[in-house]
């Protein structure tokens, strides 16, 4: 009777030293399971964590580099007007400014010789009105006289 219990001791024995393997090794592999999937998260945030700032300094470095050498050329190639250009509108300015002063000028030298005339047109007609002005005064005086 003791062999038999034993024998059924080792056999229970047995059992629940492989029950205890076969866990342990369930256990191990759930655990490396899930190491490994914590291992590929934490992989996976950390190259997410480093490209953010990476994709972004990139960003932030194409956005100067636009601002100071792209856009300033695109700017100056197309407000730059050539020196030919430049130099032809200054010359039509500089005709323009010329006739108009010449035509003030003749203007005003025509101006100046039609007010001479006025002037001296105007002289005639109030020397002879002071004429007319003078003999009708005189004749007015010899009548007073005439009558005193």
């Amino acid at each position: 009777d003791s062999m038999k219990k034993y024998e059924c001791f080792e056999d229970n024995n047995f059992r629940i030293k492989d029950t205890q393997d076969d866990l342990k090794e369930t256990t191990e592999k759930k655990f490396e399971d899930i190491e490994s999937k914590v291992n590929f998260a934490i992989s996976k945030n950390l190259m997410i964590t480093t490209a953010v700032p990476l994709i972004g300094l990139f960003c932030l470095c194409f956005w100067v580099h636009i601002l100071t050498v792209t856009l300033p050329n695109t700017i100056y190639q197309e407000t730059n007007p050539s020196i030919q250009d430049l130099y032809t509108k200054l010359e039509y300015i500089s005709e323009g400014i010329k006739t108009k002063v010449d035509g003030l000028e003749t203007e005003t030298f025509s101006e100046l010789e039609l007010t001479k005339r006025n002037i001296s047109s105007l002289d005639k007609s109030l020397e002879k009105r002071f004429g007319i002005f003078v003999t009708k005064f005189e004749k007015q005086m010899k009548m007073l006289d005439d009558k005193v």
